[in-house]
């Protein structure tokens, strides 16, 4: 018998399915459309029930084969372009004001 304890599995990065990223284009497609702030990695990832780290790889490849288009501006604002509709700008991180 061994005595070294079992390694943890490290658990493996969701690849998306086509279902998946057809279904993110469309959100992203119907949020621009719409004129609505730039949605979250997290909020994408709810979109479809999975975490972060697959639907940034995703983005990241449609910015990459120019899908889309990103600017990003001081304080975590961000809007997208797809379809040559921009969505709005996202809220970023809020400021408190000095009295």
């Amino acid at each position: 018998m061994d005595d070294q304890p079992a390694r943890p599995s490290t658990p493996r990065i969701r690849v998306l399915s086509a279902a998946d990223r057809a279904l993110l284009l469309d959100h992203l497609r119907a949020v621009a459309r719409d004129e609505r702030p730039c949605p979250g990695v997290a909020t994408l990832a709810d979109v479809i029930g999975c975490g972060e780290t697959p639907v940034v790889r995703f983005l990241q490849s449609l910015e990459d084969d120019g899908t889309i288009k990103v600017e990003r501006r001081t304080g975590g604002r961000r809007r997208l372009r797809i379809d040559a509709c921009w969505t709005a700008w996202s809220g970023g991180r809020m400021r408190v004001k000095a009295e």
